[in-house]
């Protein structure tokens, strides 16, 4: 129950001012509430988790320019967001937030078009990877950072 509330609240605090054309998530928002780096509560989390002994590892997003085409979501990819994707990928890997850090930004970009997913690990809506990805996305894993000894900072 107190998440259904929960939910409703954040819809409501999230409603466009104006009208739009274009479905959620590529609703357009106004500039003055687009996501920023600011709020987004990584270091909060990470500080929580490792208070009960739990290492965190931190993971880059993906490339995602052309995702979703031929859905009414096609216009899901914008210049500004992969801007964002693109300076959230630098501070998780450079922020020193997390215990470590899986890169799958670079498992999974195209060399020749940054911006967009290599096409053998694209599960063809250039959004989500395939098998191949996810193998490469696992791969990628470095396991003994993930089960090293206790969390810095644990009790």
């Amino acid at each position: 129950m107190h998440c259904v509330r929960m939910m409703a609240s954040i819809r409501c605090r999230l409603r466009p001012v104006r009208r739009c054309s274009v479905p959620p998530p590529a609703r357009c928002w106004p500039a003055s509430i687009r996501p920023g780096l600011a709020g987004l509560g990584f270091r909060q989390l990470a500080e929580q988790t490792r208070a009960r002994g739990v290492r965190i590892i931190g993971a880059t997003l993906p490339p995602f320019e052309g995702a979703l085409p031929d859905t009414p979501l096609d216009n899901y990819y914008h210049p500004d967001k992969d801007v964002l994707r693109r300076q959230l990928n630098d501070w998780i890997r450079h922020s020193g937030t997390f215990d470590a850090v899986t890169d799958f930004d670079a498992v999974l970009r195209d060399p020749q078009h940054p911006a967009r997913m290599a096409p053998p690990f694209d599960s063809g809506d250039h959004l989500h990877p395939g098998d191949a990805g996810n193998r490469a996305m696992a791969g990628a894993v470095d396991l003994d950072a993930l089960f090293a000894g206790d969390a810095p900072g644990a009790p």
